[in-house]
């Protein structure tokens, strides 16, 4: 039982390393404008691709027009990209009072933009390890915070709505939304755009995208302390079990 408890602590180790070599965090901007890697934002901290990401194929697949991304560890990955529909990159000057200050800022005051209701920005993401992956999906109008976008990922139930004025710090519905993603095939399509009712002046944005490889499941992989105590607690199990079953044949 030992030697199962600690064979399941490396297992589990292992898994914590794939999670990180399979997650991304992407800012829809210039080149090297995006935040520091210190910077999570909703979600893990990390390595930020910043990328203006032109508008070009629908295709599913691989595309000519593919960008590499590099890992949350600065690493280099097989992991592509392309995308299809956002037709206007911003850099916007912020409205209203109570604006993203900082790290936040650098995130939302650029996005990419369709101004099509029924085309809407488009992200193709070929390479991927399968599993489940949580995505958080920025799609918050800098200069135009009530614009309402909706957000949604193909095979996935669920369409999200995003949109508001900033609270201070992001909160999902408003600056952006999550989904958990199966991957099966490599493949990952995240869509985000305008509502039927929408505004094709003002169009709809998508800052931004995370993606945080979880493994084959529906619960996120511990981390930190946490994953620690549990790596703890099943040991300490398999303690209990060894020492009742030598004591039993020992009587």
């Amino acid at each position: 039982m030992l030697r199962t408890a600690f064979t399941f602590a490396v297992a589990a180790l292992s898994m914590e390393g794939a999670t990180s070599a399979q997650s991304f965090n992407i800012d829809f901007g210039q080149a090297n404008q995006g935040p520091p890697p210190t910077y999570g934002g909703a979600g893990q901290a990390g390595f930020w691709n910043s990328l203006p990401l032109p508008h070009t194929s629908a295709s599913s697949g691989p595309s000519p027009f593919d960008v590499f991304l590099t890992d949350v560890n600065g690493a280099a990955t097989s992991v592509r990209l392309h995308q299809y529909g956002g037709t206007e990159l911003i850099q916007a000057t912020f409205i209203g009072g109570g604006a993203p200050t900082g790290n936040d800022a650098l995130l939302l005051k650029d996005a990419l933009l369709t101004h099509s209701i029924p085309i809407k920005t488009c992200l193709f993401f070929n390479g991927l390890q399968n599993g489940m992956y949580e995505v958080i999906t920025y799609a918050w109008m800098p200069n135009h915070p009530q614009v309402t976008s909706v957000v949604f990922h193909d095979f996935t139930p669920g369409i999200a709505q995003v949109g508001g004025s900033w609270t201070g710090q992001h909160v999902e519905g408003v600056t952006f939304a999550r989904h958990f993603v199966t991957v099966t095939n490599g493949f990952m399509g995240p869509h985000a755009g305008l509502p039927d009712n929408g505004n094709t002046a003002l169009g709809g944005p998508m800052n931004g995208i995370q993606l945080r490889y979880i493994v084959a499941s529906t619960a996120p992989v511990a981390d930190g302390w946490s994953f620690a105590v549990l790596i703890l607690a099943v040991a300490v199990a398999g303690t209990v079990v060894f020492r009742r079953r030598f004591r039993l044949r020992a009587t």
